[in-house]
């Protein structure tokens, strides 16, 4: 996971979940944080 920004606590986030590739038996995510459309942090 990467850690773009800090946050304080209370503050409402978005988390989106996009499929990047796969097929029956496995696939891979990316997982975008987000803050009023700033990237706080991501994964796959």
């Amino acid at each position: 996971m990467s850690y773009v920004e800090c946050v304080d606590a209370g503050e409402q986030l978005l988390a989106s979940a996009h499929k990047v590739s796969g097929n029956r038996k496995a696939a891979m995510y990316r997982v975008d944080v987000t803050r009023d459309k700033d990237i706080i942090a991501a994964f796959a």
